[in-house]
């Protein structure tokens, strides 16, 4: 089989500028999302052809299954924003070497080989270590980086950034945009960012690991955006008994399905938990591999969309339970309290903002993370952005996370809460804010 270049274009995360990337003749083709670049591909002359396998699409669809499969401009015009946006691309085969030989890739620092998420959990397990993901600037004086997913939960960070506020307080910021926010922590782990916001549960295995990050404030919650999804012969939550529940067995989803459970008096072990990631929640659930699937925006929207017969059998805020993001400074920034507050400061500002201004918010939003208007819509209508650090609610969501974290093994002790936040920085700059310490 003859090989042609593939030219690849960064569709600009963060603002960035697109650079052109081309394959030389001697290699496999091969596509993939990085964790901090979106890939949209323009073809040249002659498209490129699987050499074996598929064009695969975040394990959960795949398109084509035989060698010589041509991925088209037509074919690329089938995949929506969101897929474009969060998923892999990745031509599965026998020896996937991709970037060799580009000189155009000096752009970036992060040419080279690809990097896989067990890649990166592996090297951010080394204190120290350097990082194998795109390397995103250390904080330096006066520079915050941050390190965000790509939904709505993240929308205070871009906000923040379109409206100037870091620059009027003399930052100069960046962000840079990972498939979710847990895997974008480990950035802040290494050093490599200075922010990010997640739950706790993906927060407490990297502190135990490094020592290296800190809770400051809240940043955005949600019950509504987590749904159970199902075919729509199960008709209530009872009829979850005896059935298969795709989620991701050792993340927040998990811990959802125990509050879930326990609120409607569901038997836990008579619901079989089946391991699936978000991507992979669509063809889960229409071969029938799951009966239905417990996932955060914007999945369940996408699994109504594209799987007939199916329906929402519950939003999770229905029984009172929400998901609280926190915001997390890494070493760096926590070791300048001028900076941290400023940052602080910003985020708060830009939080006032979005409440009070939601169209131009989703607008912003959906721009930035490329996201459909209606879609981003209902994430801001059911996301509360408030910026606070109030002991009693970070000790009501910090003991049952951690309780569980260690029940999972993901963390081999409880730290101490007052080892793992810094409250002064939101007390310096908003002493109502935070309150209890």
């Amino acid at each position: 089989m003859s090989r042609r270049p593939a030219r690849y274009l960064n569709s600009g995360s963060a603002g960035s500028s697109h650079s052109s990337y081309h394959l030389g003749n001697d290699v496999d083709l091969c596509i993939k999302y990085w964790y901090n670049v979106s890939f949209f591909v323009t073809m040249p002359a002659a498209e490129p052809v699987c050499q074996e396998g598929a064009w695969e699409i975040g394990r959960g669809r795949t398109i084509g299954a035989k060698q010589g499969v041509r991925f088209t401009p037509a074919l690329q015009n089938t995949l929506d924003n969101s897929e474009k946006q969060n998923l892999r691309y990745q031509m599965m085969g026998s020896n996937p070497k991709c970037w060799n030989g580009s000189s155009s890739m000096s752009h970036y620092p992060f040419a080279g080989a690809p990097v896989s998420r067990r890649q990166l959990l592996k090297a951010g397990a080394v204190a120290g270590a350097a990082l194998a993901i795109p390397h995103v600037a250390r904080a330096e004086s006066g520079k915050v980086t941050a390190a965000i997913g790509v939904d709505l939960y993240y929308a205070t960070y871009v906000m923040a950034d379109y409206k100037g506020l870091f620059k009027k307080r003399g930052l100069d910021f960046s962000y840079v945009n990972f498939d979710n926010g847990a895997t974008a922590l480990d950035a802040v782990m290494t050093g490599s960012a200075d922010i990010n916001s997640s739950t706790l549960l993906s927060m407490l295995p990297r502190y135990e690991k490094t020592k290296s990050m800190y809770a400051t404030s809240s940043i955005a919650a949600a019950g509504k955006l987590y749904s159970v999804v199902t075919k729509t012969g199960t008709k209530t939550v009872q009829d979850l008994v005896g059935k298969k529940l795709g989620l991701p067995v050792d993340g927040i989803a998990a811990y959802l399905f125990r509050q879930f459970a326990t609120s409607n008096n569901l038997p836990q072990d008579k619901i079989e938990l089946v391991n699936i990631t978000p991507p992979e929640s669509v063809a889960a659930l229409a071969r029938g591999d799951v009966d239905g699937v417990l996932l955060w925006e914007p999945w369940p929207s996408k699994v109504l969309t594209l799987v007939p017969d199916t329906h929402r059998l519950r939003n999770l805020a229905d029984d009172g339970i929400y998901v609280t993001n926190w915001l997390y400074m890494g070493q760096a920034l926590a070791g300048d309290k001028s900076r941290a507050g400023a940052t602080l400061d910003a985020l708060v500002e830009a939080s006032e903002f979005m409440k009070a201004n939601a169209d131009e918010t989703i607008s912003v939003a959906a721009e930035r993370f490329k996201l459909k208007p209606d879609g981003a819509r209902f994430q801001y209508e059911n996301l509360d952005f408030t910026m606070a650090f109030d002991k009693d609610k970070f000790v009501k969501d910090f003991d049952p996370l951690s309780k569980f974290a260690l029940e999972k093994g993901r963390i081999k002790a409880v730290p101490p809460v007052e080892d793992v936040v810094k409250p002064e920085f939101m007390a310096g700059v908003h002493a109502d804010r935070a309150k209890g310490w």
